[in-house]
């Protein structure tokens, strides 16, 4: 009988362990994304920023 309970909660604990591991990859991977995210977005900036810029010098007649 303590075996049984033994090998029972072996795979509980292996069950528990991937399920940990799991919930684990999931909050390491929300904040990687959230940094890529905001890396993108503010690529997207300078980029809009800087387009907008060279808008405003062609129209002003300013020499880039």
């Amino acid at each position: 009988m303590k075996q049984i309970k033994k090998l029972t909660s072996s795979k509980n604990d292996k069950v528990a362990t991937r399920q940990l591991l799991n919930e684990k990859l999931l909050v390491q991977a929300d904040p990687k994304f959230m940094l890529e995210n905001l890396s993108n977005s503010s690529k997207e900036y300078r980029k809009e920023n800087e387009n907008q810029g060279n808008h405003y010098a062609q129209e002003s007649g300013e020499i880039l």
